[in-house]
């Protein structure tokens, strides 16, 4: 949890949370946290719950449970940045909720550009639409956007050793 950005304190509510018997993951739904929202401490569990979703700890069972999902980050974190709706699209991906991930996608870059807005539109036209030349394009635009982050370099890589006239380049 703490290699995820869960703080020390944030640790110590999940577990306190869990052992009262709530946000229990990873099947926690929308519908587990509804009755949590008349607790005085109901924004907080809010953020914590977002945090599970985006770091991939909440599990989607099916697409009705992912759309579930996406309606309750919608109402709750409506606001939130085009980096943390790139992080909530991760989410749906790896779960093989890919309309959701795209939806979300969609709202991560109506709220602007992120370096991981782009390489999850690069991990999407590589994997799904199968579009190297876009996906390549996408992932050079993560890298621009943040040359620290190596997953648009390791990416990159990946998608250029494909091609046997490019592996020079993948190195």
């Amino acid at each position: 949890l703490l290699r995820d950005g869960f703080s020390e304190p944030d640790i110590e509510r999940l577990y306190l949370w869990r052992r009262k018997g709530l946000l229990l993951l990873p099947g926690l739904s929308p519908d587990d946290v509804k009755p949590l929202a008349r607790r005085k401490d109901a924004a907080e569990l809010r953020k914590l719950v977002w945090k599970l979703l985006t770091t991939c700890r909440v599990g989607f069972a099916d697409d009705e449970t992912a759309d579930s999902w996406l309606l309750w980050a919608t109402k709750h974190f409506d606001g939130a940045s085009a980096g943390e709706w790139a992080a909530l699209t991760r989410a749906f991906r790896v779960a093989k909720r890919l309309d959701a991930a795209a939806a979300v996608l969609q709202r991560s870059f109506a709220r602007g550009e992120s370096a991981r807005g782009w390489y999850e539109r690069a991990v999407r036209l590589a994997e799904v639409d199968s579009d190297p030349t876009e996906a390549e394009a996408a992932y050079r635009r993560a890298m621009t956007l943040d040359e620290a982050d190596a997953w648009p370099w390791h990416g990159l890589g990946v998608l250029l050793a494909k091609d046997p006239k490019r592996l020079d380049e993948a190195e």
